[in-house]
């Protein structure tokens, strides 16, 4: 085949045997940052076809028989990414010429007002966030003026339920960069390498009525709460949901809270969690672990060995336990708590 030919069949002059209208060809360029060379390997494809082409190293290729009289949408996929390019009109024995298409690739990271900016040079992107402008430290940027202003990146979504990008992630894109929507969230966070788990490290609202722990933050599970995240906060009732598994020892401690939901997910409360925290209602799930070293490591405030006691008394039964008015905890069990998300 000639340079940028498809897998199709490339006889697309010769007229078919039963007589029907010639196929047509469909060519092209691609050329990334607007270079003459390094724009091989790129796919492009006529959506809901087999007909799929290769670029060669100068960004060209073609299709060759291409059945006629049809509008095909054609696809470019490079780098993980998908692009619509515009529809292919296809006439008997003619070729379609799409001219040529410049893609954009780089790296995001927040210009102004956390607008997500592109980059081309990966020396450049390093340098960026080394000095600050991307990574953790623009969580310490942003002007804490409500619970919900810290930056989290951006999503192709408004409701965060799109494509996530962060700073330094690597884009293709039209020659401007998309318009990405920024998420903000109340809670900051770590994430491991894979992006597949997030961690809880800070709230940034001193005092708030009812906290509740998003199950995701910009699409990330969030699946453990570090270690005094919450700590000297003041709270009336923390949800923590089910994704969390691990919550880190003085998370919440002198925060205030009275009523608290715990999922079975969670191993273990370790020492000192709730510490200082007046609780009176405890939703947990069963067979969670509670740790429990003095009464001045006390892991669920000062009732804590009163509710150890009857937590192991009803054979660690996952349920609602409240606080009475005769100083001793009670289990009320499952009914009105939403048994499934707590067992």
């Amino acid at each position: 085949m000639e340079r940028g030919e498809s897998a199709a069949d490339n006889e697309s002059s010769k007229p078919p045997p039963d007589g029907s209208p010639p196929a047509g060809t469909v060519s092209g360029r691609i050329r990334v940052n607007g270079g003459e060379s390094g724009n091989g390997n790129i796919r492009i494809f006529l959506e809901k076809t087999d007909f799929t082409a290769v670029s060669d190293e100068a960004g060209y290729f073609l299709f060759s028989g291409v059945p006629p009289e049809r509008i095909y949408p054609v696809l470019v996929s490079f780098a993980g990414h998908t692009i619509f390019w515009k529809n292919a009109e296809i006439s008997a024995g003619k070729t379609c010429d799409l001219g040529t298409k410049i893609l954009a690739r780089g790296y995001l990271y927040p210009g102004p007002e956390e607008k997500a900016v592109l980059h081309t040079n990966m020396q450049r992107r390093k340098k960026l966030c080394a000095a600050g402008t991307s990574g953790k430290d623009d969580n310490r940027r942003v002007k804490k003026i409500k619970p919900t202003d810290i930056f989290a990146g951006w999503n192709t979504a408004e409701d965060g339920l799109g494509r996530a990008y962060f700073p330094g992630d690597e884009i293709v894109c039209e020659q401007d960069v998309p318009d990405l929507h920024i998420i903000r969230t109340g809670f900051q966070y770590e994430t491991d390498e894979e992006r597949t788990a997030a961690v809880i490290t800070c709230y940034e609202s001193v005092i708030d009525w009812r906290c509740v722990i998003p199950d995701t933050i910009n699409t990330i599970p969030v699946t453990a709460i570090a270690e005094k995240a919450f700590i000297s906060c003041v709270f009336w009732e923390m949800v923590i949901p089910e994704s969390v598994t691990s919550i880190g020892a003085e998370a919440f401690d002198s925060t205030g809270i009275r009523i608290v939901s715990i999922p079975g997910g969670v191993s273990r409360i370790r020492a000192g969690t709730f510490r200082g925290c007046p609780l009176d209602t405890i939703k947990i799930g069963a067979g969670v672990e509670i740790e429990y070293a003095s009464p001045s490591q006390a892991t669920l405030g000062p009732k804590t060995e009163q509710f150890i006691n009857e937590y192991e008394k009803n054979r660690k039964k996952g349920g609602l336990y409240k606080w009475d008015w005769s100083d001793r905890w009670r289990f009320e069990g499952w009914q009105g708590t939403g048994q499934r998300h707590y067992g």
